[in-house]
């Protein structure tokens, strides 16, 4: 797995400990992260390109894929 993007949040409502699955009302979207495993010793490849969009919309902001 190299360079996955991941949709980072905070929680603004503390009852979304107890739900089942994600409220995205309940989440307040940050930013974009870049996860790679790297447990097999190999350094990943430099990121290169820009994300927009897809994560975002996700948590209701704005952007288009």
């Amino acid at each position: 797995m190299e360079n996955i993007p991941v949709g980072i949040a905070y929680v603004t409502d503390g009852s979304l400990i107890d739900d089942r699955h994600l409220d995205f009302a309940k989440v307040s979207y940050v930013v974009i992260g870049i996860a790679t495993e790297i447990s097999g010793g190999n350094p990943p490849r430099q990121w290169k390109a820009i994300l927009r969009g897809f994560i975002g919309k996700a948590f209701g902001g704005g952007g288009s894929g």
